[in-house]
């Protein structure tokens, strides 16, 4: 279901969530911005559906105590065991489309 909902509902979902978790944990607006270092328009923006920086979510979520759930989300992709030793490249930092190798050409005489 939340795969048909706008970005503007997810970012007012999420900030409500946000506001109901700092309420649940009795903490002010102000005590969450001074303890996440960000300011207080940003948590009131946030809370209101608005959107804030990357790096001031990370912040508020660290306050929380939530980081792990944030990295949760994206989850290490190691190999398997066997995939391990079926493989033998270095960890790969970029995608990138299999490199065709040109034909050999036989010609008379190559033999």
């Amino acid at each position: 279901m939340t795969a048909l909902l706008t970005d503007k509902a997810i970012l007012d979902h999420i900030g409500e969530r946000a506001r109901q978790l700092r309420l649940r944990k009795n903490i002010t607006q102000g005590e969450l911005a001074k303890d996440s270092g960000v300011g207080k328009s940003t948590i009131e923006r946030f809370e209101k559906g608005h959107s804030i920086q990357l790096t001031s979510l990370i912040r508020i979520i660290r306050s929380f105590g939530k980081l792990d759930d944030l990295l949760d989300l994206i989850p290490d992709q190691t190999a398997s065991p066997m995939e391990m030793l079926m493989k033998e490249e270095a960890t790969k930092y970029r995608a990138s489309k299999v490199k065709k190798k040109k034909p050999e050409v036989w010609k008379w005489g190559d033999e």
